[in-house]
């Protein structure tokens, strides 16, 4: 039987958050949970699953998500509950309908409902959750068609971003949720397709409309429940496209071991295309936001975190490379209109400071890329309060340097620090080896050469006869 896991603590607010979605579920009310993102939403919607499943009150549930974040739903059920019965329907997948609607858990993506969509037809879910649920805020898409058309008893939408580009948005998710909630499309559009041309007491309906199915609950809001830092570890599932592509180069490597020389140059191409693939063909420069974002699903989720920040808040990203620093900086800075600043080898000691305070006055949401070698100490970031490591350092002081750019006196926000790395490829095995280290003794880790410390490690680790 599933049990939550017994070292687990909530939050108070996510607890708050748990009792939500229980009432929900009595009352039959669909459950949009729009918290700001690393506020834990995904541990309130695993409680209030382990609490219906062990009063036999729901039998299976299907959980939608991106492509990305099928490991971490994964790994997060493995890591809150005991017991819980797990099935991954995506890439190779077999099995009749009957096989499928038998699991407790299910967890599929938002591409792989619409490929099976004859499959889910046949389907009956007593609870469905959308994670990320903005990705179905275009209601005309073929995604969306396929996600409203599955059955279930229960709904529930994750979201930090329920209206993102215009009330469409929050109409779309709401729909997912109960058909016509906030009526008909047409209608909707009449009343609400010019949003920002309303007076207050017409936007304050459509909130008062919307509140009855959201809880949402800002940063600011529960300040005094979160710790001063916030760690979230994201193993990322790797696209069909980026796995292929790494396969090969691992097999390289695994097949030149004996000769040292050519595995550290090996190596080095595989540290260069977990940061983006385009490195290997020196293709970066060409490739447009949507191609860097469709070839690689770890800057797909560092997108997924610009998307969800607030409209004032600011992103520190972590990356050793130069050619993605400065390909990300350009793609993002046109696709989304935000400010990004750089500092790299290539910006002069004396002119880091002047682009620090650049990017700490201005008043909107902004990013700034850092190389860890040449801004991982002796900066003080406190405008930002995300730090996202891109690239894992491998060395537990390394990066407690890099994230105390941030999180530092003079915070006075939690700092939510993004640690990304792929599932199933060495930088999972590694990334774990990391977490052992910091758990012994972060403080007795020396701060040693990163380039030679990666490439030994990564190559210590190959030469394991284990692996």
């Amino acid at each position: 039987m599933i049990e939550f896991a017994k070292n687990i603590k909530l939050y108070p607010y996510q607890n708050i958050g748990k009792k939500w979605l229980l009432d929900s579920f009595e009352s039959n009310s669909p459950a949009l949970l729009a918290d700001d993102m690393g506020l834990g939403k995904t541990i309130q919607v695993i409680s209030f699953l382990v609490e219906k499943f062990r009063t036999d009150e729901i039998k299976n549930v299907l959980i939608v998500v991106p492509n990305s974040l099928l490991a971490n739903w994964y790994n997060e059920f493995m890591k809150f509950t005991t017991g819980a019965n797990i099935y991954i329907h995506w890439g190779e997948r077999h099995g009749m309908p009957s096989q499928v609607e038998s699991k407790q858990i299910v967890i599929s993506t938002y591409s792989t409902v619409k490929q099976d969509e004859t499959l889910f037809e046949d389907l009956s879910f007593d609870v469905v959750v959308l994670d990320e649920a903005s990705l179905i805020k275009n209601p005309d898409s073929e995604r969306t068609k396929a996600i409203k058309l599955l059955n279930r008893k229960f709904s529930i939408a994750m979201t930090g971003t329920p209206f993102e580009n215009s009330a469409i948005d929050l109409w779309s998710v709401t729909d997912f949720l109960q058909e016509d909630f906030l009526g008909d499309i047409n209608s909707f559009k009449s009343s609400y397709g010019n949003i920002q041309e309303l007076d207050e007491a017409d936007i304050s309906v459509l909130e008062d409309s919307v509140n009855q199915i959201m809880l949402r609950r800002k940063k600011e809001d529960v300040l005094d429940d979160l710790p001063k830092k916030i760690d979230i570890y994201t193993p990322l599932t790797m696209t069909a496209y980026e796995k292929k592509l790494y396969d090969d180069i691992e097999t390289d490597i695994k097949a030149n071991i004996d000769d040292k020389a050519q595995a550290l140059k090996l190596i080095s191409e595989l540290r260069k295309f977990t940061s983006h693939p385009g490195q290997q063909s020196n293709s970066l420069n060409n490739m447009s936001f949507a191609t860097i974002r469709a070839k690689s699903n770890k800057f797909s989720h560092l997108c997924t975190i610009i998307e969800n920040a607030n409209p004032d808040e600011k992103i520190l990203v972590f990356e050793n490379f130069t050619d993605p620093i400065t390909n990300f900086s350009r793609v993002i800075s046109e696709h989304y209109d935000i400010k990004c600043f750089e500092i790299t080898g290539a910006v002069e000691v004396q002119n880091r400071q002047a682009i620090i305070d650049e990017f700490s006055d201005n008043p909107d949401k902004s990013i700034l890329f850092l190389n860890p070698k040449t801004a991982g100490m002796g900066l003080n970031i406190v405008a930002a309060n995300h730090v996202v490591h891109f690239s894992r350092q491998w060395n537990p002081a390394l990066e407690a340097q890099a994230t105390a750019r941030a999180w530092r006196n003079g915070q006075v926000l939690p700092v939510f620090v993004h640690y990304l790395y792929y599932k199933e490829t060495i930088e999972s095995i590694i990334s774990e080896r990391l977490e052992l280290k910091e758990s012994i003794s972060s403080d007795l880790i020396r701060v040693t050469n990163l380039d030679e410390d990666i490439n030994e490690l990564y190559f210590k680790t190959y030469s394991d006869e284990n692996l």
